[in-house]
Parts: C-alpha cells; sequence; structure tokens
C-alpha cells in the first residue's frame, strides 16, 4: 500500500518523504530490498478518474523516492540486482486492477514507458478486465463464462510483448485458469 500511503500523507512542498519515515526503516532492518508499489484506484475514482488517478498517483512514487535516500524505482531486474548490491531499495510499479487502462490496452504501452512492470488484472471488483476473486456468485452477480473478458485476454497479450508481468493474485478462478493458459510468459500470484 506505499502508493495509496504516498497520495495520502504526502507532503506536497517536499518537507518529509513517507517512504523514508514509514517505509525504509522497517525494511531495511528485515533486509527487504524491493517491493512492488501497486497503484491501486479506490472505488469513488472509477471509472471516469482512474487514468488520472493512477498518473499521479506514480508521480507521487517518483517524487517521494527522489526525496528519500536509499530507495530508487527499479525498471529491470538488472536495476533491483545493482540497487540490492548497492544497499538501495527498489520500488517496483505495479497497477492492482486493469481500471487506469480504461478500455484501451494499448494504455499499458504508456505505462510501461512510465516504469509500471506488474500489472493484476483486477482487485477487489469486477472490472472491463474479468472477474474478481472477492465477485461474490448469485442471481444479480453472474460469474462471466470465460473469466476473463477480450480486453482482459488482449491485455495478457500486450503484457506478455512488454515483458510485464501479470500478477493473478486477485483473479476469481475462472479467470486464473484462462490467464495461465493463454499466457506465453509465467503469471504470477504476489500475495
Amino acid at each position: 500500500d506505499i502508493p495509496f500511503r504516498l497520495v495520502r500523507e504526502r507532503n506536497p512542498d517536499g518537507e518529509r518523504s513517507v517512504l523514508a519515515e514509514e517505509f525504509l526503516p522497517a525494511m531495511r532492518a528485515n533486509g527487504v530490498l524491493a517491493r512492488i508499489a501497486a497503484v491501486y484506484i479506490k472505488d469513488e475514482f472509477v471509472p471516469e478518474m482512474a487514468i488520472n488517478r493512477a498518473l499521479r498517483t506514480i508521480q507521487a512514487v517518483y517524487d517521494d523516492a527522489a526525496r528519500a535516500d536509499g530507495v530508487e524505482v527499479a525498471r529491470t531486474a538488472a536495476a533491483v540486482r545493482e540497487n540490492a548490491a548497492a544497499g538501495t531499495a527498489s520500488l517496483v510499479l505495479g497497477l492492482e486492477g486493469a481500471e487506469p487502462l480504461g478500455r484501451d490496452p494499448a494504455l499499458l504501452d504508456i505505462y510501461h514507458r512510465l516504469g509500471v512492470r506488474v500489472l493484476g488484472l483486477t482487485h477487489a471488483r469486477r472490472n472491463f478486465a474479468g472477474d474478481s476473486a472477492a465477485l461474490q456468485t448469485g442471481a444479480d452477480r453472474e460469474v462471466r463464462e470465460a473469466g476473463l473478458s477480450a480486453f482482459g485476454r488482449d491485455l495478457l497479450e500486450r503484457a506478455g510483448n512488454l515483458a510485464v508481468v501479470v500478477d493473478s493474485a486477485h483473479l476469481h478462478d475462472r479467470g486464473f485458469f484462462v490467464a495461465v493458459s493463454l499466457a506465453d510468459a509465467p503469471v504470477s500470484s504476489d500475495h
């Protein structure tokens, strides 16, 4: 929840680093040198403001990391390894839910350029990509037969082409098995 906390608690005038004060001490004390910084969009911003909120959140991560000593946003596995060797912590940007992509898989290319390397197709709700594991079945909440929408399947392909890791942690079972069967690269479940 690093990005969520940064947006909520950061000091825009640059006098305070939430990373330095709230996260890095515990990371160092426990030998953690890399974390996924998952960008999650709260319900109140979906769908109209999801893209705007995601971009502002990513900017907040970069801004706060620039104010903190000993942490960098890493875009490659090599950068994570180099940072670890130097004792510098790495943040790897991820989207926890595809809402910031609207209905346009090509937006993943832009997020990739901004440093996003992990894509969770869903989080705590159904979205245009697929059904969430949190989705309760019932007469008014039918699970999609395919588990993933055509958009979700397009995202799998695009993520593979960009070497963006697909995280299945919050996918409904049907979507999980579809993702694993269709993905050209390994699918992770990071929690």
